[in-house]
C-alpha cells in the first residue's frame, strides 16, 4: 500500500471515530434529567473535610456552658434518600438528605440513631442554642391503632389536639394521623407494627398540612422488616 493510501485510511478512521463518539455525547445531551427539589439558590457540595457532627460528639461542638449560637446551617431542600434499614427495629424507609447539609465547619450524615430513636433530616439551631435535627421517628411500644388513640385521648386535652387522631392507610401500613401541641405544633403519623410502633414527627412544625405531606411522602416508603 502507498504512503497516499494509508494517509487516506488513517483520515477515514479518525473520521469515523469522531462520528461515532460525537453521536455518543450528542444522544447522551438529549437524554432527560431526572428533577430534584432544590432552594432558589443552591449551595455547592462542601469538601469533605468538614467535620462530622454525630448523635455523640455533639455536646463537644455546642455545649450548654458554652453555646455556639452564631453557628449558620445550610437548610436546602433534599436532593436524594438513604435506606435505613433495621430488622430488630422491624422497620425500613427512606431517609430524605443533602449532602450539603451541615456548616462551612461541620456535615452529617443521612441519620443518627441513638436513644431507640432515628432522627434525620438538615440539623440547626433550637431553644438555647441547641443543635437539632429537623425530624426524627420514636420507636414506641407496640400498640393497636385503637390503643394509640385512646392513649393520645388520654394524654392531652382536647385543646391540645388540633387535628385528633384518625387511622388511615399508607402503602399498605396502618398509621394513627394527629397533631398535639407544646412549644410547637407537633404533626405526627404513628406506624403500627409488628416488633414496635413507629412515630415519625418533626422537631417542631410552623406548618402543620405542609409537614403531614411531607412524613406521609416518607411513610409511604416504609416496609416492616423481620
Amino acid at each position: 500500500m502507498t504512503n497516499t493510501s494509508k494517509n487516506i485510511s488513517v483520515a477515514i478512521g479518525v473520521i469515523v471515530i469522531i462520528l461515532v463518539v460525537g453521536g455518543i455525547y450528542l444522544w447522551t445531551k438529549s437524554e432527560p434529567l431526572a428533577e430534584v427539589p432544590t432552594t432558589i439558590e443552591t449551595t455547592n457540595t462542601v469538601a469533605d473535610e468538614r467535620i462530622l457532627l454525630t448523635a455523640e460528639n455533639l455536646s463537644q461542638y455546642n455545649s450548654p456552658q458554652n453555646p455556639q449560637c452564631d453557628e449558620q446551617f445550610n437548610n436546602d431542600l433534599p436532593n436524594t434518600g438513604v435506606r435505613y434499614s433495621n430488622p430488630e427495629k422491624g422497620i425500613a424507609f427512606d431517609v430524605p438528605y443533602n449532602p450539603n447539609w451541615g456548616s462551612t465547619k461541620f456535615r452529617i450524615d443521612p441519620y443518627w440513631e441513638y436513644e431507640n430513636q432515628v432522627a434525620f433530616g438538615d440539623i440547626g439551631g433550637f431553644e438555647a442554642c441547641t443543635w437539632v435535627r429537623s425530624d426524627f421517628v420514636h420507636f414506641r411500644p407496640q400498640l393497636s391503632a385503637e390503643e394509640v388513640i385512646r392513649q393520645i385521648q388520654a394524654s392531652d386535652p382536647p385543646e391540645l389536639i388540633p387535628v385528633p387522631p384518625t387511622t388511615i392507610e399508607l402503602n399498605g401500613l396502618t398509621v394513627v394521623k394527629y397533631a398535639t401541641l407544646g412549644l410547637c405544633s407537633y404533626p405526627a403519623l404513628q406506624v403500627i407494627g409488628e416488633k414496635y410502633n413507629y412515630e415519625f414527627v418533626p422537631v417542631c412544625s410552623n406548618n402543620t398540612e405542609r409537614d403531614f405531606e411531607y412524613l406521609e411522602n416518607i411513610v409511604k416508603s416504609a416496609k416492616l422488616i423481620e
